[in-house]
């Protein structure tokens, strides 16, 4: 049974691993520079985002304490609860009817 595994691969020397081992350590050395530089680009973007949007904080902020003082009428309240009328106060749990007796 394993004669048949083996028949169906392609032989592969140890020279031939040696030389793709090669190849994909150069290829992963090539993309680790690639990368830094992503993860720099990615970092700076953050920090812009994050810089723009204490921007913009610090605006609305400004604008609330240069603004007027809020009316009595433009208070948020929460809307009042109301109970639906087939709606009771107490609830009780099923009675089930007793099987030892």
């Amino acid at each position: 049974m394993s004669e048949q595994k083996e028949e169906g691969r392609p032989q592969i020397t140890k020279e031939e691993m040696e030389r793709r081992k090669a190849e994909i350590t150069a290829f992963h050395k090539d993309q680790i520079d690639f990368l830094t530089t992503q993860v720099t680009y990615e970092e700076l973007l953050t920090k812009v985002e994050e810089l723009r949007l204490r921007r913009m904080v610090a605006v609305m902020r400004q604008a609330e304490v240069m603004g007027p003082p809020p009316e009595e009428g433009d208070k948020e309240t929460p809307a009042p609860v109301t109970k639906e009328p087939n709606m009771t106060a107490t609830r009780t749990l099923k009675k089930e009817p007793n099987a030892a007796e």
